[in-house]
């Protein structure tokens, strides 16, 4: 018994030991480097899976067991960990804490609810809305994480209002209100639990008056519950998708560009910060306004009159609203500084090099454009953070100003987690190259040629989406992005037309709290179950799944090119003269 406690306890440790005893007899009983790669790759697959340790410290384990097993050198893969992507991502996440330190996402979200009807459908869309749209410019964890707090306090506010109605309904049935009693819009009063004067009410009832009460507070209690969780729902939906949007939304969209870099030694490929929006921005609209109507059907019943007394609840919502933006008070030095660094970040990572036309990369290099990347630019703008002052400046004064952004609040407030799996995913595609992996898997491959390029990618898309519920989005999309640049070479494709699917349907997992971060923060506040995300999840997994299937041949084709071969060579052309099997 003490060794079956000792295990279930410290399973973690009897999974490091176990995974490389397991998959030994692969490199034992097939020679060569690609199997001891694949070999390397299963044992860090399996350690994201069950995490072992933190994900983020599994992707630096590439780094010692690739150049431990001879597959490259370190030299190499160091070269590999920090590309251009790595510094976009990292200046995504500096920018994100300057945001956040000046409340400037508050003002954001309180300014564009305000203006909506505060009845759960429309706060619902408007949530959806300002999330979805903060999550194609910020990290779409930490928008999730600044937009739920506020969700929340709207969400009591409305649930604090019709309970005050209700009991005041009560009381006047009873002809027992008292006429002088004040209800602050900061009392908190929870139906679900009785009091004093509401036992005493019912005692003087008859018994089917009694019941008739109980049953309608149950029936408040069960449409305050349900219509919260939709609410909480669409903000985690909205993160989700909205981070598809561009490519810096999430980071798994910068992990596709990576892999196409590090396989194919070529930064000609078609994806674009432009090209992305393109393609993906009319997708996740769509994904959006379906959740929308989906949450709707499941949690919110249709109420097409409202009463009186549901209009005056509304009134005082919205004017709850209206105080607190009007308590931020004018914009302050600071909020306009950030926000200004902000436009001029997506300014220019969209216009560096749209590919439709020349960017002003080419207007100031016109030789030598290609050596401004998005990282060049995402670099200049976090060194005017610490530059910047965050007061306006007063020549008379001898007091010194705050910067934007300070060292030690940047260094507690960036995630740099993300950094490290952006940067094992990157070392992965190199080790998968260099061993000639590539190459084996692309000619196993061939053999799926009979079947049609469209059912592959549903096969494809929903085999991720569904892994990616168990898994983190990220190491998905490291461990399966290699791979499917392989499989349709193997079937004849352009590689991007199941990348490119593939790497949005990372990121549509709706079902678990562990599938993606903004799950998680959601869940984490404890108003709901395994069950509702699972109920609802499902569904949504589908949809999106039916919308990438209809976007991406359609204007994932016109964008990208899908259609045709790809113009920035393939893998067999770099490694098939030095791949033996």
């Amino acid at each position: 018994m003490g060794c079956l406690k000792f295990l279930k306890v410290n399973y973690k440790l009897l999974i490091i030991i176990l995974a490389p005893l397991i998959f030994c007899p692969l490199p034992a009983i097939l020679p060569g480097k690609h199997f001891i790669c694949a070999y390397c790759i299963l044992i860090i697959a399996t350690y994201w899976v069950f995490e072992v340790v933190h994900i983020s410290i599994t992707a630096l384990l590439p780094l010692f067991l690739f150049t431990m097993f001879g597959i490259s050198s370190a030299t190499s893969l160091y070269s590999a960990f920090m590309t251009d992507s790595t510094f976009n991502i990292f200046g995504a996440l500096v920018l994100t804490a300057a945001v956040q330190k000046w409340d400037l996402h508050k003002r954001i979200a309180l300014g564009f609810l305000t203006p909506f009807p505060p009845q759960h459908r429309w706060l619902m869309l408007g949530l959806m809305i300002i999330t979805g749209f903060l999550s194609m410019w910020f990290s779409n964890t930490a928008v999730t994480a600044m937009i739920t707090p506020i969700a929340i306090a709207i969400l009591l506010e409305i649930r604090q209002q019709k309970t005050i109605t209700y009991r005041v309904h009560r009381n006047n049935d009873n002809d027992n209100k008292d006429p002088d009693q004040d209800h602050s819009l900061m009392e908190i009063i929870e139906i679900s639990e009785p009091c004093p004067d509401k036992q005493s009410e019912t005692q003087d009832k008859k018994p089917d008056d009694a019941q008739t009460d109980s049953k309608l507070e149950l029936s408040d209690i069960k449409e305050f519950t349900t219509q919260e969780k939709a609410c909480l729902l669409s903000i985690c939906y909205a993160a989700n998708i909205g981070g598809t949007a561009t490519l810096i939304g999430t980071p798994t969209n910068l992990i596709l560009v990576g892999v196409v870099e590090k396989l194919y030694d070529t930064d000609s490929h078609p994806i674009s910060f432009t090209s992305w929006m393109l393609y993906a921005t009319p997708t996740a609209v769509i994904c959006i306004v379906l959740a929308w109507f989906w949450l709707q059907a499941i949690y919110i019943r249709c109420q097409c009159k409202i009463s009186p007394d549901e209009k005056a609840n509304l009134a005082r919502v919205k004017r709850m609203l209206k105080v607190q933006y009007k308590a931020l008070g004018p914009m302050k030095f600071s909020e306009v500084a950030v926000l200004c660094h902000f436009v001029a970040l997506v300014l220019l990572w969209m216009f560096r090099d749209p590919k439709i036309f020349p960017g002003w990369s080419y207007l100031v290099l016109p030789e030598n454009y290609k050596y401004i990347r998005d990282g060049t630019v995402a670099m200049l703008i976090i060194f005017s953070l610490f530059v910047c002052p965050s007061e306006k400046p007063n020549f008379n004064s001898n007091k010194s100003m705050p910067a934007l952004l300070d060292w030690t609040y940047m260094v507690h407030h960036v995630n740099w987690g993300l950094v490290l799996l952006l940067g094992g995913g990157y070392v992965l595609a190199t080790g998968v190259k260099e061993s000639c992996l590539s190459e084996w898997l692309a000619i196993q491959f061939m053999g799926l040629k009979s079947i049609p390029p469209l059912l592959v990618m549903l096969i494809i898309i929903t085999t991720v989406a569904f892994v990616t519920e168990v898994t983190s989005n990220t190491s998905t999309a490291n461990i399966m992005l290699p791979i499917l640049a392989q499989m349709a070479e193997g079937i004849g494709v352009n590689p991007l037309y199941l990348m490119v699917p593939a790497t949005m349907a990372c990121s549509y997992a709706f079902m678990m709290p562990i599938a993606t971060p903004p799950n998680a923060v959601v869940f984490a506040y404890g108003s709901l179950r395994m069950m509702d995300m699972v109920k609802a999840g499902i569904i949504m997994n589908v949809v999106c799944i039916a919308t990438v299937m209809l976007t991406t041949p359609t204007l994932g084709n016109a964008v990208f090119g899908l259609g045709e071969a790809a113009t920035f060579g393939n893998l067999s052309d770099a490694k098939s003269s030095e791949c033996v099997f």
